[in-house]
């Protein structure tokens, strides 16, 4: 997995967002672009693992046929340096106030 200030697949990877069953999530800064995304990459022990891999492409191109505005847009998914990965819009929460 990524640290802090790695580089993975154009991108610079600046802070853990957060942890899941299905993934880990930073926030990443596209290096030429200086677009923030979020990146949620498949951990390294399920990465070999075909029923997580197969569930990993299903649920990325699922969400990236998604159009809501309670949705993330996704931008990119595949595999580099052995995750699999995908990126999308990173927002902001707003206060419900």
């Amino acid at each position: 997995m990524p640290e802090i200030g790695d580089e993975f697949a154009g991108y610079s990877i600046e802070r853990l967002l957060g942890r899941g069953g299905m993934g880990v999530v930073y926030l990443a800064e596209h290096i030429r672009l200086r677009q923030r995304r979020a990146l949620k990459l498949l951990p390294p022990d399920l990465a070999h693992n075909d029923d997580f891999h197969q569930r990993f492409e299903r649920e990325s191109r699922l969400a990236a046929s998604l159009e809501h505005p309670n949705i993330v847009t996704i931008f990119d998914a595949g595999a580099g340096r052995s995750p699999l990965y995908r990126y999308a819009l990173h927002r902001r929460a707003r206060s419900q106030g």
